[in-house]
């Protein structure tokens, strides 16, 4: 296994982190940057709940009047309640055939219509407002964490399986917009209705109120003991749902593999292994809700028998009138349902905090220095590079590259060659800053590559990866990436350098033939040819093969290298290849093993002197006899 390989073969289930202290601060700065852009939306949906929870406990009160006036009306005492629905139905069909009512029971009637559409206008911009504001905090959070992790290091990725940052930027972040939407919408209710209701509450009856206050001790103590058990369960639910998603993502990028291997049925008895731990933890995590919500209902159950009890003794002994009795329960039922939202809310803010945790652990990642701002201009660059005693490591004490210098005079042509695993790979890397070195200095045009605008470097060099990658996107839009539109002859000047545009003619669109996933729709080989002309295409000062021949036959090859010869007269090249052949015109070959050049000269010269590079050349010449036997 090659060095580079060896590095990135280890995933762990969370990246590295710094301290847990900056987790808060970090989501709660994208909350607050949201609340203070969208200040004057949250004023208007607080004012509008505290109105309209304090405009719901006018019902109950003209509720209370509108009874006690039907009695009034009606001549009935306290020995004809149970008349009084039958009264009562008669009155209002009365008031239906045009019978006046008094004076004081038409005003409360129009009062509690006014109430309700009040309140009815005021629970709308609250809901408005606040789930408004509640998405905007969910799109904000995912621009600025899809933000944050196009400029992490590139040794996270090697930790992070795609699947688990998927399901953070999904899952975790809908999670914490419900913690932040309707978990402080219903919070706020419970906030601004429950001293209300109270107060309330004990001016109409301080015997029953003082009784409404054990069910709402007891909630807090069924709070208490909940809220860790779902905390746990919650946690085990996203990380096992995190587990699902880069499982299934693997499965679909690596499907070719599974099917060439026969292992359709082993992946999915792996999936589904998966799928039954997080569904034991969802079980795990229904049962401590559900038990929660019984609770809940079975405390205001409970309360509503103590209060029926408890007031018809208070009505019989005509401490409590029956419009009050009613008013009473109305209040109680009021905080009924904020209750039950109480226990929900919980649950809300209990999922929004794992999940805003596991957001942090990205956010807390430091970002790649070679992605800030600033720094020379490298638009003028003429392409030297020169490496000085450059040494890397992925791991420490496990050294990939060690002491190395180099220097590519600009418009000349550098090959590396070696075994695989010997660094070179490493080397074109760190060229563009997509590592770090660890000791020594790289140098383009004599500026360390540190001094300058790394964004701006990369777009002055063409790379051609080790493992090429197109998007799922047009064969033109891929071959154009680097530039800005998608001018035709450019795609099609470079497509003709990498002997790709006779065979993209041909295809029914062309250059607007849609690729699949990962160019899942082209060989190997014109994957690779895409790449070289995606890399040639933007005429970079410095180009950079990483063995981008390896996938073409010696034909093929050869074609390539007589377009390439004339296109890289103007730049200066590093090109790193397994085949000697591919580099035999380059004007210097360094020989790397295990992270050391072992040999330097040009490919005569090397042919003829014994070592690494001899042995390979005579390798491939023997490979090549037999092959055309």
């Amino acid at each position: 296994m090659s060095s580079e390989a060896s590095a990135t073969s280890g995933t762990t289930p969370a990246p590295t982190t710094h301290s847990p202290a900056k987790h808060q601060r970090s989501i709660y700065r994208v909350v607050g940057q949201t609340y203070r852009k969208h200040a004057l939306l949250l004023t208007f949906g607080m004012i509008a709940l505290v109105i309209g929870q304090a405009g719901a406990l006018l019902i109950p009160k003209l509720t209370g009047l509108g009874v006690d006036s039907i009695k009034q009306l009606g001549n009935l005492t306290a020995r004809d309640s149970t008349d009084f629905f039958s009264q009562a139905t008669k009155w209002l069909a009365g008031i239906a055939s045009g019978m006046e009512p008094s004076e004081r029971f038409n005003r409360v009637l129009i009062l509690l219509a006014a109430a309700s559409v009040a309140v009815a206008f005021f629970q709308f911009v609250k809901r408005r407002a606040i789930t408004g504001l509640s998405r905007q905090i969910e799109f904000d959070m995912k621009e600025k964490l899809y933000a944050h992790i196009q400029v992490m290091p590139m040794d996270q990725f090697a930790r992070i399986r795609s699947g688990d940052l998927l399901s953070r930027a999904t899952s975790d972040v809908e999670s914490v917009r419900m913690m932040f939407g309707p978990a402080v919408m219903y919070l706020g209710e419970v906030i601004v209705l429950l001293p209300i209701a109270l107060v309330a509450m004990f001016m109409t009856s301080t015997y029953l109120a003082w009784w409404s206050l054990l069910p709402l001790l007891l909630l807090t103590l069924s709070t208490l003991y909940f809220s860790p058990r779902t905390r746990k369960y919650s946690l085990m639910t996203q990380e096992r749902q995190a587990d699902l998603s880069a499982r299934a993502q693997e499965n679909f990028s690596g499907t070719r593999v599974v099917k060439a291997f026969g292992r359709e049925d082993f992946e999915s008895d792996a999936f589904d292994e998966i799928g039954e731990q997080l569904l034991d933890s969802q079980l795990a995590q229904a049962r401590a809700r559900q038990a929660y919500q019984a609770s809940i209902w079975t405390l205001n159950g409970g309360a509503t028998l103590v209060f029926l009890f408890f007031g018809a003794r208070e009505i019989a002994h005509g401490n409590l009138s029956l419009g009050q009795f009613l008013e009473f329960n109305l209040y109680f039922f009021a905080l009924f349902w904020p209750m039950i939202a109480f226990g929900w809310v919980i649950l809300l803010i209990v999922r929004g905090r794992v999940s805003a945790r596991r957001i942090n652990e990205i956010f807390d990642i430091e970002p790649d220095p070679s992605t800030q701002p600033g720094g020379e201009s490298a638009h003028a660059i003429t392409g030297k590079i020169e490496f000085r005693d450059v040494s890397f490591e992925y791991e420490a004490g496990k050294p990939v590259l060690k002491n190395i210098s180099f220097t590519v005079d600009a418009g000349h042509t550098l090959a590396i060659v070696g075994p695989v695993g010997c660094g070179k790979s490493t080397i074109a890397r760190l060229l563009l800053r997509l590592r770090e070195a660890t000791s020594g200095e790289i140098l383009v045009d004599d500026v360390r590559v540190q001094d300058y605008d790394a964004s701006e470097l990369r777009k002055r060099i063409g790379f051609v990866p080790q493992e090429t990658f197109l998007f799922s996107e047009s064969i033109g839009e891929n071959i154009a990436f680097g530039l800005e539109g998608n001018p035709a002859d450019d795609v099609q000047e470079a497509s003709e350098i990498a002997q790709l545009h006779a065979e993209v003619m041909p295809l029914p669109e062309g250059y607007d033939t849609l690729l699949g996933e990962r160019g899942v729709n082209l060989s190997g080989g014109q994957k690779q040819r895409a790449a070289i002309a995606r890399a040639l295409v933007k005429k970079p000062a410095i180009v950079v093969l990483d063995d981008a021949l390896s996938a073409v036959d010696t034909k093929t090859e050869e074609a390539i290298l007589d377009g390439l010869k004339r296109v890289l007269k103007t730049s200066t090249n590093m090109i790193i290849a397994q085949r000697v052949s591919t580099v035999s015109h380059a004007e210097e070959v360094i020989v790397l093993d295990r992270g050391q050049i072992v040999q330097r000269g040009s490919d005569a010269d090397l042919r003829t002197q014994p070592g690494l590079y001899a042995e390979m050349a005579a390798r491939q010449n023997l490979e090549a006899s037999l092959a055309g036997q």
